[in-house]
């Protein structure tokens, strides 16, 4: 028999409707096993590929942990009871930690290259160098809260166990945030200030904050932060309303404002881009400041607080440290103890 003849004779005595429906229903479970497979996927990769906090992390003190000297011996204490001291106090952005914030391949330059040139100026015994840790990060279970970070960095700045008369500040990014949120809650400290410098600092918002969003909602799931980034869009009013809060009390402070000259360029699997701009504009990281209190530097936004040389880059804001240390301030002068945090 002819093929087509055959194929005209099969669907004669062929259920039309009951075919249709077995391969719609065949359809619909295949779209609906899709949908499945693609909502596991989904949540494996969110778990997987987002930073997590880290057991190192997780395990790290919170505070300020003072970095230089390691320790102070009884001799050395009484040496200095008659000198000025200085801590100069460093305060990491989002997501990081004191450990990743300073350090370039190995090289931590608030340890390995700020004490000796300290010591080139014979300055090394008066300053004490600190870091200060808190949870930053906000990608999963977090309700990061600015004033609550900087309620903790006031108790360090407030307390007995920080000994030093004298103050400076060095934020990178989100973190020269909560050194403002700290001064402007407690600006009693003044006198004792010496100076800030601010890395990158978003004083007015982030336009890159839409990814902050983007992947807040994304990570929803996993109790990710959208506050903290609704409060770094550009313009935002709880950014404004801190800087006049600031602006009233230490508008006449030392301050520094290093903006990035370079943007950041980041891409998925090395061939499709998906940032190629300023992670903080120069006008968000130089807002408020006088003309000669801000300057650039030649890196992007993770250059800015990160040095494996002696760069220039570095010179810059070593000078600056250095030029802060050496002005004369307000505070009382009192005797270093030997004691420890």
């Amino acid at each position: 028999m002819d093929p087509i003849v055959a194929g005209l004779v099969l669907l004669l005595f062929t259920d039309v409707p009951a075919l249709l429906a077995a391969v719609t229903l065949k359809i619909y479970l295949s779209v609906i096993l899709l949908v499945i497979l693609l909502l596991l996927s989904y949540l494996w990769l969110i778990d997987k590929l987002t930073p997590s906090e880290s057991q190192s992390r997780k395990d790290s003190t919170l505070g300020l942990l003072r970095v230089y000297p390691p320790e102070i011996s009884t001799s050395s204490a009484e040496t200095l009871g008659g000198d000025a001291h200085t801590a100069i106090i460093f305060v990491h952005g989002l997501g990081a930690n004191p450990s990743a914030t300073w350090t370039s391949e190995g090289t931590c330059w608030i340890t390995d290259f700020l004490p000796g040139d300290l010591q080139d100026r014979g300055l090394q015994s008066r300053v004490r160098l600190f870091v200060f840790n808190y949870k930053s990060f906000w990608l999963r279970r977090s309700n990061l809260q600015l004033s609550e970070t900087a309620s903790a960095l006031l108790q360090e700045l407030a307390s007995d166990e920080l000994l030093a008369d004298n103050i400076i500040l060095v934020g990178h990014s989100y973190g020269g945030l909560v050194i403002k949120k700290a001064l402007a809650m407690l600006p009693e400290l003044k006198p004792r200030l010496k100076g800030i410098i601010f890395l990158g600092t978003p004083h007015q918002g982030t336009s890159v904050s839409r990814y902050g969003l983007l992947f807040s909602d994304v990570l929803a799931p996993l109790g990710s932060d959208i506050d903290i980034m609704r409060m770094l869009e550009p313009g935002s009013y709880y950014l404004n309303d801190l800087q006049t809060d600031f602006h009233k009390h230490f508008k006449d402070a030392t301050k520094r404002y290093i903006f990035e000259k370079e943007k950041t360029y980041r891409q998925v699997w090395g061939v499709i881009t998906w940032m190629d701009e300023f992670m903080v504009t120069k006008h968000s990281a130089t807002w408020g400041a006088d003309g000669p209190d801000a300057f650039g530097l030649d890196t992007d936004h993770r250059g800015l607080n990160r040095f494996k040389t002696r760069d220039h880059n570095y010179r810059l804001v070593s000078r600056e440290i250095i030029a802060m240390l050496m002005k004369k301030s307000e505070g009382l002068h009192g005797r270093l103890s030997c004691e420890s945090f």
